[in-house]
This record gives C-alpha cells, sequence and structure tokens, in this order.
C-alpha cells in the first residue's frame, strides 16, 4: 500500500492537470482563455513527467517518451495560444483541432498510467 500511495503522490502534480481542466473552463470568461490556462498546466504536467523520469531512474524509452510528449504539447500549445479561432474550427497539418485535441488528451490519459506504473515500479527498486 506504501508504494501504491507514493507513486500516486508522485504522479498527482501530473494528474493535477487532467482533474482540473473542467474546472478552469467552467470558471473562464471565455473558451480561449480557458485553454490558455489549460495549456499552462499540461505543459508542466508533461514537464513533471519528463522531470521524474531522469529523478527517478526511469528507462531511456520512458525518457523519449516523456520529452517526446513535451516537444507535442509545446506544439500543439504554443499552435493554440496564437489563434483565437474555436478549436473545431481550426486546422494543424491538415488535421482538425478538435482531432489534436483529442489526440492530445488520449496521449496524457496513455502517459498517466504509465507514470504511475513507472513510479509505483522505482519504488521497488
Amino acid at each position: 500500500m506504501d508504494r501504491i500511495l507514493k507513486a500516486v503522490l508522485w504522479s498527482l502534480p501530473y494528474l493535477v492537470s487532467g482533474f482540473s481542466a473542467p474546472l478552469i473552463f467552467k470558471a473562464a470568461p471565455d473558451p480561449v482563455t480557458g485553454g490558455h490556462f489549460a495549456g499552462a498546466l499540461f505543459m508542466f504536467a508533461g514537464f513533471w513527467a519528463t522531470y521524474l523520469s531522469f529523478q527517478h531512474g526511469f528507462s531511456l524509452w520512458a525518457r523519449v517518451v516523456f520529452m517526446g510528449f513535451v516537444a507535442l504539447e509545446a506544439f500543439f500549445w504554443s499552435w493554440r495560444f496564437r489563434i483565437t479561432t474555436p478549436l473545431r474550427e481550426s486546422y494543424l497539418l491538415g488535421i482538425n483541432g478538435g482531432a489534436w485535441h483529442g489526440i492530445m488528451t488520449v496521449l496524457y490519459v496513455t502517459l498517466a498510467v504509465i507514470l504511475v506504473t513507472l513510479e509505483y515500479r522505482s519504488r521497488a527498486l
């Protein structure tokens, strides 16, 4: 139980982004502003996961995956910060903004599971 608790606690800064996004959008004056705040939190989440991957001795593949996630997030969120067009009406590299958002969400959730799992495993070492 101690390993699970520690794994979740170390992963909590990453997980906060996903849990707080709906609250941010509810409190924001408009979707663009909400997206800016949520995007900043998701960028923090990616940096946190990358930091943990180095600090807690994750394997090289995990480090590369988390660094790739940060790069993809930076690409997506820098695009979103520059435009005010609604997400569903915008396109990046020929892909609809809504599809990009879906891809990023699935990737975020997948990496959350991987992060908690790797944290759990690193507690056994």
